[in-house]
This record gives structure tokens, sequence and C-alpha cells, in this order.
């Protein structure tokens, strides 16, 4: 979305004879690109005052800012829409990754960017306050190599304003660089759920459906997750070669995939089920290229071979059917 958003204000009543729900409707221009845009929790449902948090890049100034509006939808003929502020994020600050309202605190949100976790209100956005609350994402520094570890954390945050992370398990790693997935269900609004359902899904290896204790802040240390379902990933295909009957019957597509943990070399026939053929370890950082090449120290020389390259190192495979 870029240079303009609109509000539409839907009715909770639906009759047979009227199956439009939009019963008003507003928009404002704000030049830029519109990053992100929540709603903030208010201490009133009512439509007199509803609090509208964006995070817009503007292209032109090369400047990102989270803004503020104020929505007066009493009278759906005229919605009032204005801006109460404009808080501009330091120059070399990354866009945000999320943008979280937060329910136990009206008119907060929490800005996630892949360095760190900020705790913003209304009002300092309104008074251009930069002295806000806000913690880095642990990272392991004493690791050199460019590979995620898949660390989960929960972001606890009190009412005073008091940031803490906790870790509580590893899952696979999707990305360079995991952030924030989502908010967890707070113990207090209903004691008998105890996990909290969350999907997590990237490019570089399996994505899982699982279930993260909601405990109390105390017993977080030792919490661990349980996966309920894990989701195959074959994104993204880096390298296919062809290799020339594999089975004695047909050719067959050699992929490096990010099929399980570390990525995977998955091999698809046509008419043949596709199945994993070998996983690269932890050591081998990734594969980039595939070779197609016959092993000449094998008898019959005509054996299939794949010449796989990493990051660090090449390895030799001999494809046996």
């Amino acid at each position: 979305m870029q240079d303009r958003f609109d509000i539409f204000l839907l009715d909770t009543d639906m009759s047979r004879t009227r199956f439009d729900p939009i019963i008003g409707r507003g928009f404002k221009i704000e030049k830029g690109i519109i990053w992100h845009m929540e709603f903030l929790y208010t201490e009133s449902a009512s439509r007199d005052r509803i609090l509208l948090a964006l995070v817009v890049y503007n292209d032109v100034e090369k400047l990102c800012r989270v803004i503020v509006y104020f929505i007066d939808a009493s009278d759906i003929q005229k919605i009032r829409i204005e801006r109460i502020g404009r808080l501009p994020l330091e120059s070399n600050t990354p866009l945000p990754v999320l943008l979280i309202p937060l329910q136990f605190q009206f008119e907060s949100f929490v800005l996630v960017t892949e360095q760190q976790a900020c705790l913003l209100t209304s009002d300092d956005v309104a008074c251009g306050n930069v002295l806000y609350p806000n913690s880095p994402i642990p990272r392991t520094f004493a690791t050199m190599e460019c590979s995620a570890e898949g660390h989960l954390f929960k972001l606890y945050i009190s009412s005073s304003g008091e940031i803490q992370w906790f870790f509580i398990d590893a899952v696979n790693p999707i990305s360079q660089s995991m952030c924030m997935l989502g908010t967890a269900i707070s113990v207090n609004q209903d004691d008998s759920i105890r996990n909290d359902i969350l999907l997590y899904a990237g490019e570089c290896a399996n994505s899982q459906v699982i279930a993260v204790p909601c405990y109390d802040i105390d017993e977080w240390p030792a919490s661990k997750i349980i996966v309920l379902q894990d989701l195959i990933n074959r994104a993204p295909i880096t390298d296919v070669q062809i290799m020339p009957e594999i089975s004695g019957e047909q050719d067959a597509f050699i992929a490096c995939s990010g099929m399980g943990k570390q990525g995977s070399l998955t091999i698809m026939t046509h008419g043949v089920a596709t199945s994993t053929l070998a996983c690269s370890k932890a050591q081998w950082k990734g594969i980039t290229r595939l070779w197609s090449i016959n092993d000449l120290s094998s008898s019959p020389q005509d054996t299939p071979g794949l010449l796989a390259s990493s990051s660090i190192d090449s390895k030799f495979l001999v494809v046996k059917g």
C-alpha cells in the first residue's frame, strides 16, 4: 500500500435484503510506502476514539516514520481522521518486521526490527519522545559464520515497560535472521489454555506447527516446544541437474532444496514419488551448485556421479540406483 489508506466501518448485523456490510468509509493521504498498519487497543470500544498506528517509509526522503492517527467514527456519514503525531526512526534502523499492539497496555505497541524490539505508546509518537524502552534481540556474538541458529524466544513486557527475553527452544533455522513471529496467549485470559499454537515458515528449512507452553514467567526458562506437524519445504531450489538413466530406465532430476533442517539433495523422476537422496550435514553450510559427471574410478565407468559444492568445500557423491 502506498500514499493512501482507507477506513471502512462494518455493520455487525446482516439481513436477507442487505448484503453490503460497509456502512461508512473515509480515507487519508500519507506519502510513502505503508509498511505496517494496526489498530491499537483503547480503554473504550466506542467509535469516537479509534487509534491507528502505521509504519511508513518515505522513498523520497529515505526515512521511516511511526505515525499514529485518531479516528472519530461516531458519525458514519462524516468520519474524522486526524494525525496526532509522527516519530521518525533513525536512518540506520532496518525496516520494522512486526508491529504488535498490546492488549494489556492501552494505546501501546511493540515495534520489532531485525536488531531490536521497542515499546512505544501513542503519547511517545505525539510528543516525539525518542527515549522509549528498547531491547536488542539476543544473538550469539561468538559465532562468526553466517548461519542462523533457529532460536525461539519469548519477549516479556511488564506493565512498567521492562523488556526481557527468554530462550524457549531451538527450531529449524528458516532464514538468515529469524524474527519475532507473533503474540502468545496470556494465561490470565483463560487458565485452561496452556499452549499457544504457532506456525513458522521460511525458505531455508522445513516449516513446523508447534505448541509453545504458556507457563508463568518463572517457569519459562524450563519450557520446551511441542512439534505438532512438519511441513516439507522444497524451496528455494538453488540448482538442478539431470542424471541420465539413474535407475536404468529413465533420467532423473537431482535438486538442491531447503528440505530438511540443513537442506538436502532430492531425486525427482517422472511417475515416481519424490524421496530424499541425502541430507547435508550442518558443517556443509548449504549446497550452492551441482554438477553431473561420471565416476571414472568405478566399474563400469558410466556410473553417474554428483559434485556438490558448498561455501567451504566440494564433495563428490556416487549415485547408486
